[in-house]
């Protein structure tokens, strides 16, 4: 028995447990006293070999490192994604180009978005995730300084989808490698330092280019933001580890092993090979053609349609939000300037982090006491027990947002509305996508493919809608109805708490049959 950062490793017990009782997604989180003395320990799963490539099997300063340096190319990345709204009001009179055009523009960028994850996410699959993240870094960055000396509108829609496709693959190759190097007690952490560095791009990051752009003009703050996505593209290809790790089943293994996320089988005493550092991963033999398609099977099992309904619908309305923001303030009786517009993004980011933290740090704390009294079992629908809180305050910052903001009150109180709404994001949004890991951990890139595509697309749609809504109601009236819909789609959720096992073992066969083709 060995011993990892104080949790105790059963190398020669079942983490995943065998059995209609026992679905995927059922696992042995604390051992129980017929595996050890120590009782209420935590069994690390998946359980790590002791090949030193293996991610798992890292020491946590490496897996810091390499995680650190997505987290850092997904703050950049979300920053250049999210702060030409920012831009608005003064590129209208350069370019001259309407707030439709702009729009479009948005929703033509989330599109690609929605397009590109179905395409290029099966290279990652395939091939390995480092050579995927750094081509899309290298045609972000490219992107980044197309928009920086961009004069017509053609240029801002192609920039836009540019970058919307190089996005796309962070979105979904970052849940990869979330899988890859961390164990289930500590995946709604990591993915709550990812989700922190998505809103510290979207949120605090339009702050320093709103004081730029205010001073120098819009265009330093892209050249700013190309210069940046330069060095950390350089960093990032210099130093990034291919977290792609390849199983490989050793004679003997049996009836018992797992598929992984690649589509090759692995479990109790199964050798995982690895990929050596910053070499290639090894090609799996599965069809490109075939990968791409897999995610429409993936779409219809329940934990992956109410992620993506949840996820998709909620950074909907959080960007429609955010738009309305770039519509509002710069108009009577707020008159912000660009500087001032970056200012608003603060209120976001700290109800961002709080919301993150509870979504993430507090909820792997409830499951472990949680799957203390269940007899050392973890369900992933334990994760959604906390979901009522952020889904209620959610829909009370859009109604405090639209309220507010529509009666010309100061500006304090929709910034309230604003943080209110990124806390229930922030919650929800890691919570059900750390959920969808753990319930379905072999086919995790099928899943975000089908989430990715599914919440671009409503992105899109209600970009796309957004000019039409806005001239036939008044921004209350809007803000009202988006409460009401966040509320009605986030508390769906609990059906699923109820009865997401059963739904689970019903869907077993079909889970299996996926991770294997």
């Amino acid at each position: 028995m060995s011993r990892s950062s104080g949790s105790t490793i059963v190398e020669d017990s079942q983490s995943h447990l065998d059995g209609p009782e026992h679905p995927p997604g059922t696992v042995e989180l604390l051992l129980s006293k017929r595996k050890s003395e120590k009782e209420g320990e935590l069994t690390l799963v998946p359980t790590p070999t002791d090949d030193p490539r293996d991610p798992l099997a890292w020491p946590m300063w490496r897996k810091c490192l390499n995680f650190g340096l997505l987290s850092t190319t997904t703050m950049a990345l979300f920053t250049g994604l999210s702060i030409q709204h920012i831009f608005w009001a003064p590129m209208r009179k350069d370019l001259n180009v309407t707030y439709d055009d702009l729009m479009r523009a948005r929703a033509a960028q989330l599109g690609s978005e929605a397009i590109a994850c179905v395409i290029f996410i099966p290279f990652a699959k395939k091939y390995g995730r480092r050579p995927v993240y750094i081509v899309s870094t290298i045609t972000f960055t490219a992107a980044s300084w197309w928009s920086a000396y961009m004069k017509t509108v053609p240029e801002i829609f192609l920039s836009n989808i540019l970058k919307g496709i190089a996005a796309a693959v962070n979105e979904t190759a970052v849940q990869m490698s979330v899988r890859d190097m961390f164990f289930v007690n500590q995946r709604g952490s990591a993915n709550a330092v990812y989700l922190a560095a998505l809103k510290f791009g979207t949120a605090l990051s339009p702050i320093a280019a709103g004081a730029q752009a205010a001073k120098t003009g819009w265009r330093s703050s892209y050249i700013t933001l190309s210069a940046i996505m330069t060095v950390v593209t350089l960093l990032f290809a210099a130093t990034f580890e291919e977290t792609k790790f390849i199983p490989r089943a050793q004679a003997g293994v049996g009836e018992k092993s797992r598929p992984s996320d690649d589509g090759l089988h692995t479990g109790d005493g199964a050798a995982r090979v690895g990929t050596g550092g910053q070499k290639a991963a090894p090609s799996s033999k599965k069809s490109l053609w075939r990968t791409m398609y897999n995610p429409i099977h993936v779409w219809w099992m329940p934990h992956i349609l109410a992620a993506s309904w949840i996820y998709g619908s909620s950074l909907a309305l959080v960007i429609i939000l955010s738009s309305m923001k770039s519509i509002v303030f710069p108009a009577p009786p707020y008159n912000f300037n660009p500087g001032q517009l970056g200012l608003l993004q603060l209120a976001p980011f700290i109800g961002s982090c709080l919301g993150i933290f509870y979504g993430g740090y507090l909820v792997d704390r409830v499951i472990v006491y949680l799957a203390k009294r269940n007899r050392g079992l973890f369900e992933p629908e334990m994760r959604l027990y906390l979901m009522p809180l952020p889904a209620v305050i959610m829909a009370g910052g859009l109604a405090v947002f639209g309220i507010t903001a529509s009666r010309g009150m100061h500006w304090i109180y929709p910034c309230i509305g604003s943080a209110m709404t990124s806390f229930g994001f922030g919650a929800l949004g890691d919570m059900v996508l750390t959920c969808v890991i753990d319930a379905y951990p072999n086919i995790v890139s099928l899943a975000f493919v089908a989430i990715a595509f599914f919440r671009n697309t409503l992105s899109m749609i209600g970009t796309f809608g957004l000019g039409p809504w806005r001239e036939s109601m008044s921004v209350e009236n809007m803000f009202i109805i988006m409460a009401v819909v966040s509320l009605v789609i986030n508390l769906s959720a609990l059906p699923l708490v109820i009865w997401g096992k059963k739904a689970r073992i019903a869907t077993a066969a079909r889970y299996y049959r996926l991770a294997t083709k």
